[in-house]
């Protein structure tokens, strides 16, 4: 029975932690319990009420409940009282720490203010907010309508139970305020022709940001998402902010579709557990062009284009470690790589922005959103890599593509897990990487950083394995406007890996190879074999 509930435990961790429900952790953590309850002499029962407790503190996470912190305790106490040989003992202190600090993160937020904002081609509704927050939302039909539930939040009383009607007509002709159960606020936003929305968090203050672009204002080609910036163009001007306070008639508090929605900020979750393959993918659908004997260029490499901007994004962060080993959070490693890089970078004169300088969270979507406003000619996202399977080592560096490698699929999961993207959004999501026009370019850059790695660490890491350069759908690279890599500089859940990772000689190395890589892009597009003419 134990190995049971085990499975079924991995089973549901390998989906995602966006994509299971308090309610089936908390079923997984009955299984656990009731295996200790029924047999308390097993070998097992300390095992089992260990896993049980991990699982309450998932489900805590999962909805911020008071009853599955309690629960938790419980738990461990029972395994303290009942098996105080375990070996599992001296971690009980571990875990109750976790349990309480994650009621302290937990805390009551204060919705204050939402705003709307009417541009050229899209409606911005701005909810703001005292700190942190975690939510769900989905898109819901018949009427249309999105729905975001703020949860672990009170609400200014002058905005409590209010409606906003706008007699612009526009995408959003509506705003609903609303209050739940367990200190949940609803929004509702009542739509009008909207052909696809985005939403993004911002920092310092914290604002949860929701764009809605109207059907008319999509691009010339339909398949491309419509809005990428969280921020208006020079040529966008707003009507507002209008900012919303009392309003009336009140609205009723909703009960009908307090569905499940997503999550926006999951803990990262270990899924991996297949040896990754050393190959490279070629392009899925490209033809290779006949009847040419001369090498062909991008259009980048036509244009005479050139390197003097560059993001560097560092994986995760706040409520998102990552993954961790032994006290390491790869959100501490990357952003560490990453301010390194930065240093050396600057000393070559490149522009350099970081999508975040500290421990916080930042969406996906922005984090892409940040490379675009910026202007930047390349985007490099920097990750640690994970995996079930300690034995698992190396470097590889990705593009953005499709795959149908299981392995690169799992880290696809695992690093996509924080998106507030929901299933309304796949086809424009595919359309946006089959119509990504930086491929090409792209492709050329990731072999630079896979090359450069493996032989930048071989002096301290002579044995290192090139896991090579792969294709798959990351989230972070998918609304960007330049070439963009994401790089896995090693694996944390590898003992040797995560020693080297603990140094900052090897990511001063990693930063140095990474630094070599970018200025080689840029030497390559300066150059161009059976070229005559500059473009200056």
């Amino acid at each position: 029975m134990y190995v049971e509930a085990l499975a079924h435990e991995r089973n549901l961790r390998s989906l995602g932690h966006a994509l299971v429900t308090s309610v089936e952790w908390r079923d997984a953590a009955d299984r656990y319990e009731f295996i200790a309850r029924t047999y308390p002499r097993s070998g097992f029962g300390d095992n089992a009420l260990w896993q049980a407790a991990g699982l309450a503190l998932e489900a805590f996470d999962r909805e911020g409940s008071e009853i599955d912190r309690s629960n938790g305790t419980r738990l461990l106490t029972v395994l303290a009282r009942d098996h105080p040989r375990s070996p599992l003992i001296p971690r009980i202190s571990e875990r109750l720490n976790a349990l309480t600090s994650r009621a302290r993160q937990t805390a009551i937020t204060r919705v204050q203010g939402i705003t709307r904002e009417v541009f050229a081609d899209f409606v911005r509704v701005t909810i703001a907010v005292d700190g942190e927050v975690r939510y769900r939302g989905e898109r819901l039909a018949r009427p249309d309508r999105l729905y975001f539930d703020l949860l672990r939040t009170i609400v200014d009383t002058s905005l409590l139970n209010s409606t906003w009607a706008f007699e612009d007509g526009d995408v959003v002709r509506k705003i609903r305020l609303g209050r739940h159960p367990e200190n949940t606020t609803r929004i509702v936003l009542d739509l009008n022709d909207v052909e696809s929305y985005d939403v993004y968090t911002l920092y310092n203050p914290y604002r949860l940001v929701v764009d809605t672009v109207r059907r008319s204002a999509s691009r010339v080609s339909p398949t491309m998402t419509a809005r990428k910036s969280p921020g208006p163009r020079s040529d966008e001007t707003p009507r507002g902010p209008l900012s919303l306070g009392k309003a009336s008639p009140p609205m009723q508090t909703a009960t009908q579709d307090m569905d499940s929605g997503l999550l926006s900020a999951p803990v990262v979750e270990i899924v991996d557990n297949v040896t990754p393959e050393d190959r490279v993918g070629m392009l899925s659908g490209a033809v290779p062009p006949t009847g040419l004997d001369a090498p062909t260029h991008s259009l980048a490499r036509q244009l005479g284009l050139k390197v003097s901007s560059v993001v560097i994004d560092p994986g995760h962060g706040g409520h998102d470690p990552g993954a961790q080993k032994g006290g390491l959070n790869e959100s501490d490693l990357v952003l560490d790589v990453a301010f390194r890089l930065e240093r050396i970078l600057s000393a070559e004169g490149v522009s350099v922005q970081l999508t975040r300088r500290e421990d916080v969270y930042v969406s996906l979507g922005e984090r892409a959103q940040i490379a675009n406003q910026a202007n930047a000619d390349l985007l490099l996202s920097i990750h640690a890599n994970a995996a079930l399977d300690p034995n698992v080592r190396g470097i590889e560096t990705y593009y953005l593509g499709f795959t149908d490698d299981p392995v690169v699929q799992t880290l696809a999961v695992r690093e996509n897990a924080t998106t507030s993207d929901g299933m309304h959004d796949l086809d424009a999501l595919v359309q946006s990487i089959a119509m990504h026009d930086k491929v090409a370019e792209s492709e050329v850059f990731a072999g630079l950083v896979q090359r450069h790695l493996i032989s930048g660490v071989g002096g301290i890491y002579p044995t290192v394995q090139d896991l090579g350069v792969k294709r798959a759908p990351f989230m972070v690279l998918i609304g960007a406007e330049m070439p963009s890599v994401l790089t896995e500089v090693s694996f944390l859940t590898n003992e040797k890996e995560a020693g080297f990772l603990a140094t900052g000689a090897y990511r001063e190395q990693i930063a140095n190879a990474l630094s070599t890589s970018i200025m080689d892009y840029r030497e390559t597009l300066r150059t161009h074999p059976n070229s005559t003419v500059e473009n200056d």
